[in-house]
């Protein structure tokens, strides 16, 4: 794997949120960054495009990813391949309406203004609908890419909780499952890392998950739906361990054991891994086996993009690629 890989402006999905149980296995919490960040880095440089929803909290892992992003190389092919006065920007970051809403005008604004030049943003508020969130001097725009006339200038609190009064009502899960839907459509690859394992026996309650399933299983399993190609890397524990036990990466002695109860609807997304388990391409399984255990980091997230580059240009053109605005 010599050759310099290229994506050719892809969006390689990161599923992935710090696991709870990577001390178990002899990690220390910042290795999960270390590697999260060397993974934006090879991304980026093979002409990728990061594709990432999550929330803004002011140490969430999506805020690391962008500090991350900011500091990594940005090709300047990936500008001039762009046609038009809108280049395309190296992550798009997906917004569920949940966590739109628990989100102050100052934090979107401050996000905006520091990460804006590399960063796309589009709030997810129901199934094929979203509007792109940018900073136009003092305020904050909403934009409906499908309406000339959908476009709000937020400049307060207030204008933000009058815009928020227009959009859907939603229950977190709902809102989760339609970001997830968004990004099933747009996603040509996806890397799986870490997750929460519903385990109710670890302090504080935070391995609980929302919804009818984690989210590492279920985005997961769209990916199997949809076959489109993805890496398990199982060695720093989380979910992504446990998926690549129920796909039969590797044996169920790789398991950690849970501190306590386990949510229902986690053990039930496991059983309906296992069920997918003979729905995964040969090539993927034999593409995914050398380095769902791998922890070396800097090799591993060069080869990790170099496989997917491979992968992707042996299924030929992208049947779905969205078009740049």
């Amino acid at each position: 794997m010599t050759a310099t890989p290229n994506l050719q402006g892809r969006d390689v999905n990161f599923s992935m949120s710090a696991p709870n149980d990577m001390a178990r296995l002899g990690f220390p919490s910042a290795e999960f960054d270390r590697v999260v960040f060397n993974l934006c880095m090879r991304v980026i440089r093979a002409e990728g495009r990061i594709l990432y929803g999550g929330h803004l909290g002011d140490d969430s892992l999506t805020a690391r990813m962008f500090e991350y992003t900011a500091s990594a190389y940005v090709p300047g092919s990936i500008r001039a391949r762009a046609e038009g006065p809108k280049p395309p920007k190296p992550f798009l970051h997906l917004l569920p309406l949940s966590e739109f809403r628990r989100s102050s005008f100052a934090r979107l604004y401050d996000i905006q203004s520091r990460f804006g030049s590399f960063l796309e943003t589009r709030l997810i508020t129901d199934d094929d609908k979203y509007f792109t969130l940018s900073r136009r001097t003092e305020k904050l725009m909403f934009r409906d890419p499908e309406s000339n006339e959908g476009t709000s200038l937020v400049g307060t609190p207030e204008d933000l909780a009058a815009f928020s009064s227009t959009l859907p009502a939603r229950a977190p899960p709902e809102a989760l499952t339609a970001m997830r839907a968004a990004a099933r459509k747009l996603t040509r690859a996806r890397i799986v890392l870490g997750g929460k394992r519903g385990d109710l026996g670890v302090p504080g309650g935070r391995d609980r998950f929302e919804g009818a399933m984690p989210g590492i299983y279920e985005e997961t399993l769209s990916s199997v739906d949809a076959q489109t190609p993805f890496v398990l890397l199982g060695a720093y524990g989380g979910a992504a361990r446990d998926i690549a036990i129920d796909l039969g990466l590797i044996g169920s002695d790789n398991e950690v054991p849970y501190l306590g109860e386990v949510q229902p609807e986690y053990r039930e997304a496991r059983a309906k891994m296992c069920e997918a388990r003979h729905r995964i391409p040969v090539i993927d399984r034999e593409m995914m086996a050398p380095i769902v255990l791998r922890e070396d980091c800097e090799d591993l997230g060069r080869d990790i993009v170099a496989m997917l580059a491979h992968r992707l240009e042996s299924a030929g053109p992208d049947r779905h690629r969205e078009q740049s605005p």
